[in-house]
């Protein structure tokens, strides 16, 4: 699949799981206005479906993780041959569930996002991911959830926020049912954001 290059922002998306959110971002790169392109897509989970994404859209796969490089000095240094190969300036994670190594985090090379599904500073940190952000959203009874786009920091969701979006709790919704409408509102709002913050880099 041909990416709508141009004089577009080189990014490489980093995800663990099955994809779906990365399969958005990269539709939305494939628009003739995307201020961004999509050049590999990195991943700490071999057997996830993510890598038959990138197969099916012709993008480049790495698997970079503890087993591939057991040794931390090894592990950074192949994350960033890809990105230096690649000429990145944007990382975007979707749904990776592995800490960005301060080494990476600290270059000042690329601009780093993520989304949390949730309105964050609340239900987010270690082990607040997935449905475990909705089950604890709905046991406080919370009226609104929602998703926030953020930078990068060395400390799981504490960098600076950059968009949030709100997404009404219903009064019958199951912790499922509320990520199922978080999602779909999620690979809406990232790609969009993510082409909001490419362009910022292009001026």
């Amino acid at each position: 699949m041909i990416q709508n290059r141009g004089t577009t922002v080189a990014a490489v998306i980093f995800a663990s799981g099955a994809g779906t959110l990365a399969e958005s971002i990269i539709r939305f790169s494939q628009n003739a206005d995307s201020s961004f392109h999509i050049e590999a897509i990195v991943s700490n989970n071999s057997g996830a479906r993510i890598s038959e994404v990138a197969s099916q859209w012709g993008i480049p796969f790495y698997h970079i993780s503890g087993v591939t490089h057991p040794n931390h000095e090894g592990y950074v240094s192949a994350l960033h041959k890809v990105l230096d190969t690649h000429k990145a300036r944007l990382i975007v994670l979707a749904g990776y569930m592995k800490l960005i190594p301060r080494e990476i985090v600290a270059d000042e090379n690329w601009l780093i996002l993520n989304t949390h599904p949730a309105l964050l500073p609340k239900y987010g940190g270690k082990g607040m991911y997935g449905i475990h952000v909705h089950k604890k959203v709905i046991e406080k009874m919370e009226q609104i959830s929602g998703l926030t786009v953020h930078r990068v920091s060395e400390e799981y969701d504490e960098g600076e926020i950059i968009h949030q979006e709100c997404v009404p709790v219903m009064y019958n919704d199951t912790p499922e049912t509320l990520e199922e409408r978080i999602k779909h509102v999620e690979r809406a709002v990232y790609p969009q954001v993510i082409h909001e913050q490419a362009k910022k880099i292009l001026t």
